[in-house]
């Protein structure tokens, strides 16, 4: 059964202080799930944060413990509230202390497991890390983190995905509160659905974000489904990569120009000019005719211009 959800009559401002933005989403929720929104527990103290805080030896962001003093996540039990499960302090602690002892335990995996963070430089590209502190969870070993250690164009504090099959990591806000600025923006807009689902023998209820087309995730593969649009998640559910030996080499090639200007811009200035294709057809000249290399698909580099096309870096 799904529950019609149309549009909030009255915006909140921009300027709406964070505890106005928890108030109206709690309020959504009451109205249009009461079932998920039963199971909010009472907000955390701040002594309970604190002591949160002194086991990670780093400082939360402020809206993170605004959040955890609003409610201390949920018991899940009819359906995930921000449509994943929102977890307590006591299970944020658990999980992020589980991939704390990956990353010093295991720290190889670092390495033999290769991630890639979009956009690039914003999230450090490795397994497992102390320093994202996971507050929503999918079940099965994913989550919605806050990260307190971000690459060289990230932002301390930003939302991003993290998980055992996150091997494609989204930066989803800079903040935990433009993540909860842009979550009641989209409740509010109605893009969204709330639905009572069948086939169980006590309420289940699943409440879904969709992007300005109306379109939604079907069974998701990445977290960036759940958040289509949200900064550098997929705009479109689905279009997430899952295979990088299927990357085209001219998006291989953007990414490593991205990673070069986002890492080592000293480098990146000393690049040329891409080559012109009379320059390439000179060059096959002096290599007595031989072909030179084609791209994935099959036709030779070209390059128009500035950008990129076909297979060839050019500035």
């Amino acid at each position: 059964m799904s529950v019609p959800v149309l549009p909030h009559p009255a915006p909140l401002p921009a300027d709406a202080p964070l505890s106005a933005v928890l108030d109206r989403i709690d309020a959504w929720y009451a109205e249009h799930a009461p079932a998920i929104h039963a199971t909010l527990r009472p907000g955390a103290s701040d002594a309970e944060l604190d002591a949160l805080e002194a086991r990670l030896g780093h400082k939360l962001p402020p809206e993170f413990r605004a959040l955890y003093r609003w409610h201390d996540g949920q018991n899940w039990a009819v359906g995930g509230f921000f449509g994943l499960d929102w977890m307590p302090l006591t299970e944020v602690e658990g999980r992020w202390g589980t991939w704390d002892d990956i990353a010093r335990e295991d720290s190889d995996m670092n390495v033999s497991i290769f991630t890639v963070s979009h956009p690039t430089g914003a999230i450090r590209e490795q397994y497992a890390s102390a320093l994202w502190v996971p507050f929503l969870h999918d079940g099965g070993g994913n989550h919605v983190s806050v990260d307190l250690g971000p690459d060289v164009v990230g932002t301390y504090g930003q939302v991003i995905t993290t998980g055992r099959d996150e091997t494609h990591r989204y930066l989803l806000a800079s903040s935990l509160e433009g993540f909860l600025r842009e979550y009641l923006r989209r409740l509010e807009t109605g893009q969204v659905s709330a639905q009572k689902l069948s086939g169980y023998d006590h309420d289940m209820w699943n409440v879904t974000l969709t992007n300005a087309a109306g379109q939604a995730h079907d069974g998701y593969s990445q977290l960036g489904n759940l958040f289509p649009g949200f900064e550098a998640a997929p705009v479109t559910p689905g279009e997430n990569p899952q295979n990088d030996d299927e990357m085209p080499l001219s998006q291989a090639v953007r990414r490593l120009d991205a990673f070069l200007a986002a890492q080592h811009p000293d480098l990146r200035a000393t690049l040329t000019s891409g080559a012109t294709p009379a320059e390439l057809t000179a060059a096959e000249a002096r290599l007595a005719g031989r072909s030179r290399p084609k791209c994935a698909s099959g036709t030779h580099n070209t390059v128009t211009g500035e950008g990129y096309s076909g297979c060839a870096l050019s500035r």
